[in-house]
């Protein structure tokens, strides 16, 4: 029960949950969804970013670029950070999205 006591991981969690039943809310139907669904978009994509930002912090504490997992750690928020920023900024300027993240995953 090592799990319950570590309040980040129940956070998490509950974060994880919520997305998903929120998530699944939109899959019974696919008519008259509402604003709901721009909300969603908007908190997936403020996840994305914080999840980025932790990625480069966590990126750091494995030896930044002299490393190899320190590389892939960041390679990995950096790819996430081009896609947020591709779905919220460019997409008018850019309609081929995610094409810029390639190579930061292959």
């Amino acid at each position: 029960m090592s799990f319950l006591k570590n309040k980040f991981q129940i956070l998490l969690t509950v974060i994880f949950l919520g997305f998903l039943g929120w998530w699944i809310s939109f899959q019974s139907a696919l008519q008259n969804q509402g604003p709901s669904i721009q909300w969603f978009g908007t908190a997936y994509g403020i996840i994305a970013l914080i999840g980025a930002i932790f990625g480069f912090i966590a990126a750091i504490k494995f030896g930044g670029f002299k490393t190899v997992l320190g590389r892939a750690i960041a390679f990995i928020s950096i790819a996430l950070l081009l896609q947020e920023v591709d779905s919220a900024y460019l997409p008018t300027i850019f309609r081929c999205r995610y094409r810029r993240t390639i190579p930061f995953l292959g």
